[in-house]
């Protein structure tokens, strides 16, 4: 967190199931499908919260990785990303995704503020 005035800012990163959903079959499906619910999770964020669009920042696996990554590589793209935020949300289904329960995992370890939808 830091403070810019009479604000703090905070930063959020999104944890959402890529290779764990079960819905979709192809891993570019997934990977789509997980990008829409990024969207969709920030902008509930936004609307709980309307002082994030000047104030905050949320970051998701999308912001710092592309389809073309392999595992490996995206997840650790993804871990920096969230050691750069205050809080982390993790969305439905992390529990089934071994990319979310890293990231929740990296959350405990370091002190984040968890969020759970």
């Amino acid at each position: 967190m830091t403070g810019t005035g009479d604000y703090i800012t905070m930063k959020y990163y999104i944890s959402t199931p890529i290779n764990g959903r079960t819905q979709e079959r192809t891993f570019i499906e997934k990977y789509h499908a997980a990008e829409q619910r990024c969207r969709e999770i920030k902008n509930l964020l936004i609307r709980q919260d309307p002082t994030l669009l000047d104030s905050g920042e949320i970051v998701t696996p999308f912001d710092v990785t592309k389809p073309t990554m392999d595992e490996p590589h995206a997840l650790g793209a993804c871990i920096t990303a969230l050691m750069q935020c205050d809080a982390v949300v993790l969305d439905h289904g992390f529990q089934q995704s071994r990319g979310c329960r890293l990231e929740q995992q990296a959350a405990v370890l370091y002190g984040k503020i968890i969020m759970f939808l």
